[in-house]
Formats: C-alpha cells, structure tokens, sequence
C-alpha cells in the first residue's frame, strides 16, 4: 500500500488514483515528502554538474591575457597547503587551487569607474575566509567583484592588489557573507573584455 500510494497527495492532485487525506496510509504520507525532498536534492545536484561542465569548456576556451612571472611559472603544478607565513592576513588554513576562473567587474567603487566586463584569471590559493588571484588589470581595495569557477560563484571584496608586471596583478580578496555558494550565471555565455565579446579572446 505504501509503494502505491506514495505519489498521492492529501489535496487529491496525486496519482495514481487522486486519493485524499485519511484515504492515505500515514507512511505512504511519509513516504510522498521522501520523495520530494529526494527528487529536490536531485535535481539540485543535476544542476550544478550541468553549470560545472558548461563553466568549464568556456574556461577552456578563453584565452588569458596574464603574462604569468617566473615565481608563478610553476602554479599549475601547485598543490596541498600553502607554508604559514609571519605576514599573512589571513589566519585560517590556505590551500593552493591554480586553476582559470571568470572574474566579473563592475563600478562598486564611486571613485573608480569601470565598465562591467568579465575576464580570465588564475586562482593561485583559497581559504575559509578568502582568495587570491592573478589578474590582468589593477583593482583596488573596497572593489566588489564576483569570481565564477568551474563549480561555484564567489562574491568578494578587493583586499588588496600587488603589481607583478604591466600584465599581471596579485589580487587579494575576502568572501561576502553568504559565499561561497554556487549559482548559474545569468550571463557568463557571453561575457565581455573591455567591450569586446568573448569570442575575441578564444585560442
């Protein structure tokens, strides 16, 4: 009886029969909210395999403008924790996470006008509180940004940026609040480097 009813609804929208309230083994009820939440978790998960594969091959095909230094020539090979260091802001464990990531700008600042655009980085580590990056273009502190990674959208704020040369900035960033969490982008199909659509900037 559970098996058969637990598609049924106490409104009597459910099938196969439309059975209603009392009609209902209590564990068949039960069983119906599983289901529910089951098919929720599911398709959640779903979503975000299908959001991973698609930032992914994006990733892949857009082209970084950063000319990498030679202290960051070996960063994809960079892995496990990073050396504690006297200096770092940062008092939780950092990991190493080389890997492109979209980096979304917009104007956040009243004193800094910038257009809203989105151009490729590298992760270089992350942590609990925070990130670090490597960018093409100087950002300041205060800057709020978002980072789209093959898995996930961060929202952060700019702690504080180190020119490495003419084409590579050391970004520092601390997460908003609610981050890091994962959500589609509304508009990463397309994203824009200075005015000029994505496929400009493909290998």
């Amino acid at each position: 009886m559970v098996v058969y009813q637990h598609h049924e609804r106490v409104n009597g929208k459910g099938y196969p029969v439309g059975a209603m309230g009392d009609e209902i083994h209590p564990w068949a009820r039960l069983c119906s909210v599983v289901n529910v939440f089951e098919s929720l978790i599911r398709n959640v998960s779903m979503l975000e395999t299908v959001y991973s594969q698609k930032m992914k091959l994006l990733l892949d095909r857009l082209r970084c403008r950063i000319q990498l230094p030679d202290q960051f020539a070996d960063l994809e090979n960079r892995r496990g924790v990073l050396p504690a260091q006297a200096l770092d802001m940062r008092r939780t464990t950092r990991m190493y996470c080389p890997g492109k990531l979209l980096i979304e700008s917009f104007a956040s600042l009243p004193s800094v006008p910038r257009n809203h655009q989105y151009v490729v980085g590298y992760s270089v580590d992350i942590s609990s509180t925070g990130i670090r990056f490597l960018h093409d273009t100087e950002l300041y502190p205060g800057e709020q940004i978002t980072l789209w990674t093959s898995a996930q959208r961060l929202t952060c704020t700019v702690i504080r940026c180190r020119r490495l040369n003419e084409l590579c900035y050391e970004i520092g960033a601390s997460f908003a609040d609610d981050d890091p969490n994962v959500e589609s982008p509304q508009d990463v199909e397309h994203p824009e480097h200075d005015g000029h659509r994505s496929e400009d900037f493909l290998n």
